[in-house]
């Protein structure tokens, strides 16, 4: 797989991480673009406003990209479609033209091994053409071999080298599959190949833009052979072999109400109402709650409040169809309690996403979210009761959200909104294609309704919750019924599954900590529940697994050998799942996370790829340079035997001091004892061969931000911190994972260096 992988690199830019770009480059060995010369050509942002890769204008709703642009590590799922936006327009990547919200992403299915490369990106809002901007027709034939393609991009200058602030372009020669065969080795019917001399071609950066010939979309930039500018040609999904896909893809029926406005600059304050709607008073809609983007309390979605522990959200808002891998529920938080979605009631975090198994295309779209803390009842917190019967044809249903005021906007509104709608029968649903049992159509006038930012609001008749926001059909406000899921079809999933999860997610709990959810952290002589302050050295093998975006502390780790740290998996993706390397960083040599000591940045993640329900919960970080050894910096041997039980085994980590405490800046330490596989199956029943359960006095232990630290046992490692049963410093025993069982595997990748 190393070798491989160094031989075909993808072209996708982390633009984000260089902190000043020199202008007047070119794609390598190209030249800069004029205004309006590639005006199907987009840049394909962050949300901060760093490029990422190109993409072509299709139409008023669609853009063309790469997939490998868009999808969470190896797989098909794709990122959530607000961390993306879209410049058009312009020949300058963070100025000029345009900046458009992304609605929805849609994947090639068959998207692997830099085959099938090319998603479909679905704006939030039409485009309007001008000279600047249009769209670029699809190619109806193959290119004849050493004709010339003209490729686009903002791509790197050369491997390693800057990104460009102007658009550059070059001409390069197509060749047939089988003079991609002879040259690379590449020679498929989904690929064109592009050759070109040396110190030309595209480079990282240009993924997902456009290869165009006479004036026709003929590929989408996928990767390049043993580097930017070589000898060997560069690989392009075929556009006109996927043309069936991509039509077939471009077709939207109905609207997702899910709002991205975590993209927006600034949402300016405005007395505007669901689509001509009315404003709420405070405590009208006490179940009421507005979903947001945890890291900048951006409004997403609508919720409503069930009981003390759970919300009632659509299933689109927090992740993909499949219902099976939601997005991580650290992401979100929720604010009760107010008719401001800014300002007031209560912010919560988000501990764990359920989103229905089935959910596909508008259906099935229902999602439960557990809180980390139970709600406290009060004049505008409460819970709504679910419906035990069908709404009649022609009733009366209120309708509440923070949703935009119209198709474009112009924002969502600080004050939660309401109207009156009214319900219609299956049959009469289904004159407009849409009457299926589990929906619940909702009838309007013109300009009234449901819109973006609305999904996953409430839909209520007599008191009672009878359906969750879903979709609308042609725009906001159109002359068509709204989509909601009718909440009396799933209200047997909804019970089994909210006191299913009582009983299962309040039991056992993760370490990972959220701390840039912490808006501020006091300064503390604190300690691991009850433990001890750390001296310089005294840890040399422990660090700090960090956010590299902002260097908050997310879990511990253990140093191995020069080139790799132990964590645990759950700090770095999901079962069958890992997250992008580059998010992360650690910092050694220092009982101070936020200082001291040296950081490093982390280069490749390898998971378990058994991790699941807690158990194989291990991953390997490898660091993106060799670590230098000193007497705060050192490597700790693993454990070659089990840990007797009644064995003292010491912790250490900058977990919280208390279930709901803050993080501590200084390193803490304290020591728990072993107990067998039969008393902690007899205690919690997680006697497993695989994990090390660590006894300790009521108040004391780990807590969220220990997960991954060690666990030592004379001076080797015997555990990776997993979990709490409760909360921290319960009187259950902590959850490690046990490093003698997993050795192997350990020994075995520590070897798989890149």
């Amino acid at each position: 797989m190393a070798s491989g992988l160094k031989l075909v690199a993808l072209l996708f830019a982390l633009a984000s991480v260089v902190r000043a770009l020199p202008s007047g480059g070119r794609v390598v060995g190209g030249e800069d673009a004029e205004v309006g010369q590639f005006p199907h050509q987009v840049s394909l942002q962050r949300s901060d406003g760093s490029h990422t890769c190109g993409g072509s204008i299709l139409n008023e709703r669609f853009i063309l990209t790469a997939a490998h642009c868009v999808v969470v590590g190896d797989g098909v799922e794709a990122y959530p479609a607000h961390f993306f936006q879209v410049r058009v327009g312009s020949v300058q990547r963070m100025a000029g033209g345009k900046l458009l919200k992304l609605k929805r992403i849609i994947v090639n299915k068959n998207y692997g091994e830099f085959l099938n490369d090319v998603a479909l990106l679905e704006l939030e809002q039409p485009l309007q053409w001008t000279d600047n901007i249009k769209p670029i027709e699809m190619a109806d034939t193959e290119v004849p071999s050493g004709e010339d393609v003209i490729v686009s991009g903002w791509g790197r200058l050369y491997t390693g080298g800057p990104i460009p602030q102007r658009l550059q372009w070059n001409t390069l020669k197509a060749l047939t599959t089988e003079e991609c065969e002879a040259a690379i080795e590449w020679g498929y019917d989904s690929l064109i190949c592009l050759a070109h001399t040396e110190d030309n071609g595209v480079c990282n950066g240009d993924s997902g833009g456009p290869a165009t010939y006479q004036g026709k979309l003929v590929g989408v930039a996928g990767f390049v052979v043993d580097g930017c500018g070589t000898k060997n040609p560069d690989g392009y999904a075929k556009v006109f072999y996927h043309k069936d896909w991509i039509l077939e893809n471009m077709t939207p029926s109905a609207f997702l109400l899910v709002t991205v406005s975590s993209l927006a600059k600034a949402l300016p304050t405005n007395e505007g109402r669901i689509v001509n709607g009315a404003e709420a008073k405070e405590g009208q809609f006490p179940y009421q709650v507005s979903l947001q983007n945890s890291a900048n309390g951006r409004h997403i979605c609508g919720g409503s409040i069930l009981n003390e522990r759970f919300v009632l959200t659509a299933a689109h808002c927090v992740g993909n169809p499949g219902g099976e891998d939601p997005f991580p529920a650290e992401g979100y938080q929720v604010r009760v309690g107010t008719i401001k979605y800014q300002t007031g009631g209560q912010l919560l975090k988000v501990k764990r996403i359920i989103s229905h198994k089935s959910y596909e295309s508008f259906f099935n779209d229902l999602a439960l979210l557990e809180l980390t803390e139970p709600l406290q009842w009060s004049d505008k917190i409460q819970p709504i009761e679910l419906t035990d019967a069908e709404v009649k044809s022609g009733e009366k249903v209120i309708i509440s959200g923070w949703g935009m005021l119209s198709t474009s906007g112009p924002t969502v509104p600080d004050d939660l909104q309401w109207t009156t709608v009214k319900a219609i029968s299956k049959e009469e649903c289904a004159a407009y294609q849409w009457g299926y049992d589990s929906l619940i159509c909702l009838a309007h006038i013109n300009s009234n309704g449901a819109c973006w930012g609305d999904s996953g609001g409430p839909a209520t008749y007599q008191g009672k919750l009878v359906g969750v926001s879903g979709f609308v059909i042609n725009n906001c406000g159109s002359e068509y019924p709204d989509g909601y899921t009718k909440v009396f079809h799933f209200k047997e999933w909804i019970l089994e599954n909210h006191s299913k999860m009582k009983l299962q997610l309040q039991l056992v709990t993760f370490l990972v900590a959220a701390i840039y959810l912490v808006n501020a952290l006091p300064a503390n002589d604190g300690r691991i529940v009850n433990g001890v302050v750390a001296k310089e050295g005294q840890f040399p093998y422990q660090v700090s697994l960090q956010n590299s975006d902002d260097g908050s502390h997310v879990c511990g780790g253990s140093i191995l050998n020069e080139h790799f740290v132990l964590t645990a998996a759950h700090c770095v993706g999901n079962p069958g799942s890992t997250f992008p390397a580059k998010d992360y960083q650690v910092r050694v040599g220092s009982t101070q996370y936020k200082s001291g000591g040296q950081l490093l940045k982390v280069k490749r993640i390898i998971s378990h790829k058994s991790y699941s329900n807690f158990l194989n919960d291990l991953a390997l970080l490898e660091l993106s340079e060799p670590l230098e050894w000193s007497d705060n910096v050192q490597p700790i041997e693993l454990a070659d035997a089990e840990v007797a039980p009644g064995e003292s085994v010491i912790i250490s980590g900058w977990g919280m001091l208390s279930t709901s405490g803050p993080i501590p800046e200084n390193l803490q330490w304290t020591s728990v004892r072993v107990i067998s596989k039969e008393e902690c199956d007899a205690s919690v029943m997680w006697g497993y061969d695989s994990l090390i359960c660590l006894a300790h006095i009521n108040s004391n232990g780990a807590c969220w931000g220990d997960s991954g630290g060690p666990a030592t046992y004379q001076g080797k490692l015997v555990g990776a911190s997993g979990f709490v049963i409760n909360n921290c410093g319960s009187q259950f025993p902590d959850g490690y994972t046990k490093v003698f069982y997993f050795k192997e595997w350990i020994l075995e990748n520590m070897k798989l260096v890149e």
